[in-house]
């Protein structure tokens, strides 16, 4: 069993980490079987995205057909364009197009990048460290996808029901609703669900491995009080076992807080446990300190800093959306909206606090 024969091992350099999920995935393409390879991060932990972005690195190396899943809401764009001041109705009209003539998702994947390039730690939007694996695909041209069930402009933490995908997997699941503006006990479960749907569907068109980029309660769930318990029952693991979707489900943060109801993996499922080196916080480092940890493990700054690349990627997108202005008579909104987080933080100030670290 994977869990047994990793658990007691000691942290490892996140290219190992890399290296060994990368293995065991590529097994499964030996056997002709797309696979996802789910990489669940601990948010603030600058080692979990490194081991992310050279997991990508190592498959592209390998000339593994790769698509990046992020656990980003897959109306993102509809709600930076909401921040920008559009209103809700042309938001989604120019979300749409942009969507529409974006099919490898890297103008969705510039516009995170590019849409906060005034700090390294971010808003509730956009952090550093969750670009990092975004820049890895961009450079490598695998495809992106936001994977994760819809969010209310601006708390960023709340379902949007009012999005047809989310509002029909919450209906087929018999969700639990929570009153509009706070987060309800069955919103694990939808997210979850989302994206496996998303993820499935995905992989039976493009075949491959899919990389998942999430929190590590996603993966198998959690046993935490202080960022809350999730059960097995509703994890990622779970709905790829329903679906038979062939899954690696690597926990960066290791084993421990795994929910009471945790069910060893089966046939078509492995599940590792190693943390990746060192366990430090973005919001502990500076910049010496991460482009060492980068160098250290083979990500050239001047190539995988998203940093690097912020203007031109903004650009970009903006290019995108005047087109897209242009295509559908919108004109651009004349003062934009000031994002406030589901705590009522302005942008400017760290997410670290309103959200916890795996979810």
């Amino acid at each position: 069993m994977e869990k047994e024969a990793s658990k007691f091992q000691s942290p490892l350099a996140p290219a190992e980490i890399a290296e060994k999920s990368v293995q065991k995935a590529v097994e499964f393409t030996a056997k002709d079987q797309s696979v996802i390879l789910a990489l669940g991060e601990q948010h603030y932990t600058f080692s979990h995205q490194v081991s992310q972005a050279l997991t990508l690195k190592q498959l592209a190396e390998q000339q593994q057909k790769t698509t990046l899943f992020m656990e980003y809401p897959h109306n993102r764009i509809s709600t930076m364009l909401l921040d920008r001041g559009y209103d809700a109705g042309d938001a989604q009209k120019l979300a749409d197009h942009i969507q529409k003539n974006d099919p490898h998702g890297h103008i969705a994947a510039k516009a995170v990048i590019g849409g906060n390039t005034e700090s390294l730690r971010g808003g509730n939007f956009h952090r550093f460290e969750s670009m990092l694996p975004l820049q890895a695909a961009i450079h490598h041209s695998m495809d992106i996808v936001f994977a994760d069930a819809a969010r209310v402009y601006p708390d960023d933490f709340c379902m949007d029901y009012g999005d047809a995908a989310t509002e029909k997997i919450a209906q087929d699941l018999h969700a639990r609703k929570a009153p509009a503006g706070e987060c309800g006990p069955d919103d694990m479960l939808i997210r979850n669900t989302h994206m496996a749907q998303s993820i499935q569907n995905t992989l039976a068109k493009s075949g491959g491995i899919g990389v998942l980029a999430t929190g590590a309660a996603h993966t198998l769930g959690v046993e935490d009080t202080a960022n809350g318990r999730h059960c097995y029952q509703d994890s990622l693991a779970k709905r790829f076992q329903e679906m038979g979707l062939p899954a690696v489900i690597a926990r960066l943060c290791g084993h421990n807080d795994l929910p009471a109801d945790y069910e060893a993996p089966e046939n078509g499922q492995i599940h590792l446990f190693n943390k990746p080196d060192p366990q430090t916080l973005i919001d502990d480092m500076s910049d010496k300190d991460i482009h060492t940890c980068m160098t250290k493990n083979g990500l050239d700054p001047a190539i995988y800093d998203p940093r690097n690349f912020a203007e031109s990627y903004r650009a970009d997108f903006d290019t995108a959306l005047k087109k897209a202005e242009k295509d559908l008579g919108i004109k651009s909104p004349a003062t934009a909206q000031k994002t406030v987080n589901h705590r009522g933080e302005s942008n400017n100030k760290s997410a670290k606090a309103a959200k916890p670290l795996s979810v």
